[in-house]
C-alpha cells in the first residue's frame, strides 16, 4: 500500500487561498453582509479592496461565492481586458463555464455570445469599441435582471479607462435608476485609487473601501501557529517570535516561510518547529525574499523610480508612516518641480512600494524593501543623504 504523502498546508502562490484566513474579519464581513442583502434589495454602495501586491485582496475575491451559497445570488468574475468588448466577452465566458450559475442567467449569454475560430466572442466587431463601450451598461443590466448579480473584477487596475468608466456609470445607474440587485467589487493595487480618482465617472468616491495590508503581529501568529496543527506540528519556544521578525506580517513571506519550515521539520520528522529547523530554512527563506526583492527592484529602475525610492526609504528611517507634506518633500529632492514630484509620488504607489494605507498617510509597502534598496543604491544614497540635511 502506498502511503499518502503528508501535503505542506502553506500555500504561497498568487491567490491562492491559505488553509488560515486570519486578519481580515472585518473586510469578509462588510462583503459579506452586501452579498448577503442582495437579494432583498439594490445595494447601497460598491465595494473597492486595495493594497499592495501579496496582501491577499484576490484570496478575498475568492471568498465571494463562498458567501451566496444559500442565496439565489449570481457570482461572476471579469478580469483584465484591453477594450470594453473583450472584457464583456471575459464575463460571459465565466458564465457559461460555471456550473453553478443560475440557468436564468445562462440563457442569456447564447444570443450575446458566438463560437469562431478566436475562441467565445461576442456579437460587436472587434474595432467598434465605443459601440462595445456604451453597451456595457446594457449588457451588465440585462444580466442582473435576470438574478441579484455580484460582479467580482480583480487586476481592476488595469482595464483599460473606457471600460472601467463604462463599469462605474454602470454600476450607479443599474443600482440607482433602474434599482436592480447589482454590486461591483473592485480589487487592485494602490494604482487602483488613482484610476478611480481619474475615470471622472460620477459613482465618483462613493464607494466602501477596504485597504488590504499587512497582518498584524497577532493575525500572522495565528496563521503560523494554526496552519502548522493543521498536520500535528507546534513552533518551540521563541521561534514563533523570529518567524514573526522575518515575515514582517506580509501574507506571502508568511506562507513562504512556513512552507520551508514545514518541509523540514517533515524531513526531520518532527512535529517540533525549533531552533534547528529555524536555521535550516532561513537561507531558504532568505534567498527567496531577495529574489522577490530584486524583482521589486529592477521595477523601480525600469520606471525610473529608483532615485524616489531612495528619497522615500531614507525618510522612513525611524517612522512608520509619514504625512503626504513630508513624501513629498523627499521626492522633490529628486525631481526639478512640485509637479514632477507629487507625479513620480503617484507613481510610486503604483508599484506599492508606499501606499496611503489609511486614506491620509503613507507607509512602506514592506519595510524590508526599503533597506534592500539602500542596500542595493549607495551612490544614489549619499547624493540625497547630502541634501537631506536640514529636511524636516
Amino acid at each position: 500500500m502506498v502511503e499518502t504523502p503528508q501535503l505542506n498546508p502553506f500555500r504561497p502562490g498568487d491567490g491562492v487561498p491559505p488553509l488560515v484566513l486570519a486578519g481580515r474579519d472585518h473586510e469578509l464581513a462588510v462583503m459579506r453582509q452586501a452579498v448577503s442583502a442582495l437579494p432583498y434589495r439594490p445595494s447601497d454602495r460598491n465595494i473597492v479592496l486595495v493594497g499592495p501586491r501579496g496582501n491577499g485582496k484576490t484570496v478575498l475575491l475568492h471568498k465571494v461565492p463562498e458567501m451566496a451559497d444559500d442565496i439565489d445570488v449570481a457570482i461572476v468574475s471579469g478580469a483584465y481586458a484591453e477594450n470594453p468588448s473583450t472584457f464583456m466577452t471575459n464575463v460571459a465566458a465565466t458564465i457559461a463555464k460555471a456550473p453553478t450559475l443560475s440557468d436564468r442567467l445562462k440563457a442569456l449569454i447564447p444570443n450575446e455570445v458566438k463560437v469562431g475560430p478566436a475562441g467565445l466572442g461576442l456579437g460587436w466587431k472587434a474595432g467598434d469599441v465605443r459601440q462595445a463601450g456604451e453597451d456595457i451598461e446594457g449588457f451588465l443590466g440585462r444580466l442582473s435582471e435576470s438574478a441579484p448579480l455580484v460582479l467580482c473584477v480583480d487586476e481592476a487596475h488595469e482595464i483599460d479607462s473606457r471600460t472601467f468608466k463604462g463599469l462605474l456609470n454602470a454600476s450607479q445607474n443599474i443600482r440607482g435608476r433602474d434599482s436592480r440587485h447589482f454590486l461591483l467589487l473592485l480589487a487592485g493595487t494602490p494604482k487602483l485609487e488613482r484610476v478611480l480618482g481619474g475615470a471622472r465617472a460620477s459613482f465618483g468616491g462613493r464607494h466602501e473601501r477596504l485597504r488590504i495590508g499587512d497582518l498584524t503581529r497577532d493575525s500572522a501568529a495565528q496563521v503560523f501557529a494554526q496552519t502548522m496543527a493543521s498536520t500535528g506540528k507546534s513552533f518551540g519556544p521563541d521561534v514563533l517570535e523570529q518567524a514573526l521578525d522575518m515575515s514582517q506580517g506580509y501574507s506571502y513571506f508568511v506562507q513562504v516561510l512556513g512552507k520551508y519550515l514545514h518541509d523540514l521539520a517533515e524531513a526531520a520528522g518532527r512535529s517540533l518547529v525549533d531552533r534547528s529547523v529555524l536555521d535550516g530554512a532561513t537561507p531558504l527563506f532568505e534567498r527567496e525574499r531577495l529574489d522577490y526583492y530584486g524583482d521589486r527592484y529592477r521595477e523601480l529602475i525600469a520606471l525610473d523610480l529608483e532615485e524616489t525610492a531612495v528619497a522615500l526609504a531614507l525618510k522612513f528611517r525611524g517612522h512608520e508612516t509619514l504625512t503626504r507634506a513630508k513624501a513629498l518633500a523627499a521626492v522633490m529632492l529628486t525631481t526639478e518641480t512640485r509637479k514632477d514630484a507629487r507625479n513620480d509620488l503617484e507613481r510610486i504607489q503604483d508599484t506599492g512600494f508606499v501606499w496611503n494605507h489609511d486614506g491620509v498617510n503613507f507607509s512602506l509597502g514592506i519595510a524590508s524593501l526599503a533597506s534592500f534598496v539602500l542596500d542595493q543604491s549607495p551612490d544614489v544614497r549619499e547624493g540625497i543623504e547630502a541634501g537631506m540635511t536640514g529636511l524636516v
